[in-house]
């Protein structure tokens, strides 16, 4: 007895297929279906997926409410998206996105010839600078992989400049005692690169880049700029980039008012990576008032995008301090972070949106000066964060001594709780202060020494109330220019 054709109905329209003992024939065109069942089978298939119908709910629905920073769109999942009915503008910019991914892996960089080339050059490079010796290994070693690392580096107005490829070893597979003891890696302060850069503002400085260690070279005429580079290029093989405009992500622009630093491409790379482009803008970073548990709703399933934002949002900080005391808020719940953290980092996102093209500001033929501000909520925790402080000018102090810059003493230091001022000021260690370490009273004897002139300031002109707590629109705002902090027209961002 032949086995009943069954008629199935796949979403894509007028496609029907029957499915009996002749699928092992290769499908051409779609079968009649019988419709003559047996008289010994007791029910019957519809032949047709028309007799079915599908009910649906009258019920009218509302969104969720954390749906209400998108705009939503419902539409047939049985009816297929075809690319024909994409426009031939969207298709290739699309296109476009798709060529400009960083590769993840050495198989996929190999597809292209772009990646293929910047690795045969960063061989080339490490074979020209004499990186390794050759050299046998032994039984009782193990040698440390590589891996490549791939990365676009971006002209000013975001497009590509250059394939950059690099070989690095696998670090991580070493164990601290046994492979390495300590480890060091000579970067820049993000503190100098704002100092050096504001410097360069005040004095009206020429501000030029080169590639061999992305520093920059400063000088009174064009002369001496060149002596250096050509000294840097009998060492190295250097790359001139000229002016500086783009660095590290960092939009560089001058003009006679003065020097603006924005990262307005990062900002939108960052609310195009999360879906918040078109978000509703926040007036604040964080909601006024609100405080964070380790146990706030449902764990997210992946930490990983959580721990990511966060890294992304602390580098946007270097021209955004506005964001600073949100960033270091969530920071504190990287290992597991839960849903009430999320809704922040979003709402953060949602101030970031309205705020795109802000950014510091350092004015031209200005008096540059150091002053420091200190707010905490008690005089143990503000008389530890003077030291702190105390600390870092310090620094700062002694990068302009090296660059034969004077700076007038004592500095400026503003606090607005008279405890930690009278802590600082009294020269006796009473029993309720002498739990404080030793490096606190740092600050004491820069006090003593000249350094500093600590001074009382009322809490609502507290400029460091921006960095320590959630402040409303109406306190936020005003403190933004005095930080530096200004909005740029969008065409000349």
């Amino acid at each position: 007895q032949q086995p009943d054709p069954i008629s199935c109905s796949l979403p894509l329209p007028y496609l029907n297929i029957a499915l009996d003992d002749s699928l092992a024939e290769p499908l051409s065109e779609p079968k009649p279906v019988d419709t003559d069942i047996d008289s010994d089978h007791t029910h019957q298939l519809p032949t047709t997926s028309t007799e079915i119908e599908i009910r649906r709910s009258s019920r009218h629905t509302h969104r969720h409410t954390w749906m209400q920073d998108f705009e939503c769109y419902f539409s047939d999942i049985s009816t297929p998206a075809l690319v024909q009915s994409v426009n031939t503008a969207h298709t290739k910019f699309v296109d476009t996105l798709n060529k400009l991914q960083e590769p993840r892996s050495c198989v996929q960089a190999m597809q292209h010839q772009a990646w293929i080339q910047a690795m045969d050059a960063e061989i080339q490079a490490l074979e020209h600078n004499q990186t390794w010796d050759i050299t046998p290994l032994s039984k009782d070693k193990k040698a440390i992989g590589s891996r490549w690392i791939y990365k676009l580096k971006l002209k000013p107005n975001g497009t590509v400049d250059r394939y950059k490829a690099r070989l690095v070893a696998k670090g991580y597979t070493q164990v601290e005692g046994v492979d390495f003891f300590e480890s060091f890696s000579p970067i820049a302060k993000v503190v100098t690169v704002r100092v050096l850069l504001a410097l360069a503002a005040s004095k009206n400085w020429h501000v030029h880049q080169i590639d061999v260690n992305n520093a920059f070279l400063h000088g009174p005429s064009s002369a001496l700029i060149a002596e250096v580079k050509q000294y840097l290029d009998q060492l190295f093989t250097v790359k001139d980039l000229k002016v500086a405009k783009f660095f590290l992500g960092i939009e560089i622009a001058r003009s006679p008012q003065g020097m603006a630093l924005t990262q307005l491409k990062y900002t939108k790379d960052i609310l195009a990576d999360t879906g918040m482009t078109n978000a509703r803008a926040a007036t604040t970073p964080l909601p006024t008032g609100v405080k964070f548990t380790e146990e706030a709703g449902k764990p997210l399933p992946n930490a990983e995008v959580y721990r990511r934002l966060i890294g992304r949002l602390f580098y946007l900080g270097f021209t955004r301090p506005d964001i600073s005391h949100a960033t270091q808020q969530l920071s504190q719940f990287l290992q597991a972070p839960c849903q009430q953290h999320w809704d922040a980092a979003l709402h953060l996102l949602r101030y970031l949106n309205g705020t795109q093209h802000k950014g510091l500001f350092f004015p031209s033929n200005s008096v540059l000066e150091l002053k420091s501000t200190v707010s905490r909520s008690t005089a143990e925790a503000e008389y530890r964060s003077m030291g702190a402080t105390g600390c870092e000018l310090t620094w700062i102090y002694f990068l302009l001594k090296d660059m034969q810059l004077l700076v007038s003493l004592p500095i400026p230091f503003l606090c607005d709780n008279r405890a930690a001022l009278y802590i600082l000021s009294n020269p006796v260690f009473h029993e309720r202060t002498k739990y404080l370490e030793i490096d606190c009273h740092l600050v004491r004897d820069k006090y003593k020494s000249g350094f500093l002139a600590p001074d009382h300031v009322s809490s609502k002109e507290q400029l460091a109330d921006i960095f320590t707590k959630p402040l409303p629109g109406s306190s936020l705002h005003p403190f933004l220019e005095k930080l530096g902090l200004i909005t740029f027209d969008p065409s000349t961002t």
